[in-house]
């Protein structure tokens, strides 16, 4: 938790705290989830945040920073002191050794959309986790360190909107948790410990690293979804479930989801992702679920989460930030005038 005045990062051990009993995977996994959502707090920090921790000669509220940056782009340069651990190994147990599981971690990519589902993860594992919000794209301008700044905001759209209803699903509570092994997260027999903790820790981390390295996409492009959503003529696909349509969820709140949200899209609330009514809102066909969110960081967490619960889900990089310009009180936008610093750098 952030403190208002002099910032301190405050943390706790989650993991320490749950149940000993070991259980299946798929039980495993969906209360850790549940844990971390009805924390209700999306964990962002601002980069003058960061930087003012940092800087403030007082290491006792320096949080951990790691990127999950391939290595070549953390060599172009990196937020001075951070690890590097690219986020394809992050749930290898190599590097959750290099993790402190009593210091607050601050997490960053190039545009805070990696960073979002590896500390989404990270907090399902009961670490103490937060995104740089926007990621480097907020902490330096610097061409040399980020090639393709402003990352998904680069080329925003003018996409069609819908300012009112939006899908209502059927609820299908029969079929709510009917589907585990989507992105190849089977369950797996609990590894062999003494310690019942230990043993459902590590499902839960195998889990993680088995969703990370399937072949569900990281995200989709505006550009993408706009292609799979409407016709050729521009117009909204005919049917609510063509079998290359994908089940569009949105995360906007009420006031910006009804200021203007993508066609077809259903509500949902982040901190309910896993309620029954939620899922049984989802798409029981094997359609890929598409996250949006203001600037596709929210998107993230939550698509990470219900892969790892089974479901094909992936964020809009970029999100309503990259589908339109419309912008305003109720659509929040990333805005590199307003967003962006020159906080230094350290390079190879």
């Amino acid at each position: 938790m952030l403190l208002a005045g002099t910032v301190y990062f405050a943390s706790t051990n989650r993991a320490a705290e749950r149940a000993v009993a070991v259980r299946p995977a798929a039980e495993v996994v969906e209360e850790a989830c549940e844990e971390y959502l009805a924390l209700d707090d999306h964990r962002y920090v601002d980069a003058a945040l960061l930087h003012a921790n940092l800087t403030d000669a007082d290491p006792r509220n320096d949080p951990f920073v790691v990127s999950v940056q391939a290595e070549g782009d953390f060599l172009r340069g990196h937020i001075p002191g951070a690890l590097n651990i690219p986020w394809e190994t992050a749930f290898r147990g190599y590097s959750l050794e290099k993790l402190p599981a009593d210091r607050p971690l601050v997490v960053y990519c190039e545009d805070g959309h990696n960073s979002s589902r590896i500390a989404s993860l990270l907090n399902v594992m009961g670490y103490d986790a937060y995104v740089l919000r926007w990621g480097l794209c907020s902490w330096t301008r610097d061409l040399e360190v980020l090639p393709g700044y402003p990352g998904p905001w680069a080329d925003r759209h003018d996409y069609p909107l819908e300012t009112a209803g939006g899908a209502n699903g059927t609820v299908r509570t029969g079929a709510v948790r009917a589907q585990r092994g989507i992105c190849g997260v089977d369950d797996e027999p609990a590894p062999e410990s003494e310690d019942p903790a230990v043993r459902e820790r590590e499902a839960l981390r195998k889990r993680v690293d088995s969703y990370l390295h399937s072949d569900v996409p990281p995200g989709i492009t505006a550009d993408e979804l706009y292609g799979r959503i409407m016709g050729d003529d521009g117009s909204e696909d005919a049917g609510d479930a063509g079998p290359g349509r994908p089940f569009v969820l949105s995360l906007q709140g009420n006031a910006a989801f009804s200021s203007g949200h993508i066609p077809g899209s259903e509500r949902m609330s982040f901190r309910h992702l896993l309620d029954v009514d939620s899922l049984g809102r989802l798409p029981d066909d094997g359609r890929a679920i598409v996250v949006v969110s203001a600037t596709g960081q929210l998107a993230a967490q939550a698509a990470a989460i219900l892969s790892i619960n089974g479901y094909d889900a992936m964020p809009l990089k970029g999100g309503m930030s990259a589908w339109t310009r419309e912008n305003g009180p109720a659509q929040p936008i990333f805005d590199p005038d307003l967003h962006s610093h020159a906080f230094p750098m350290e390079k190879a």
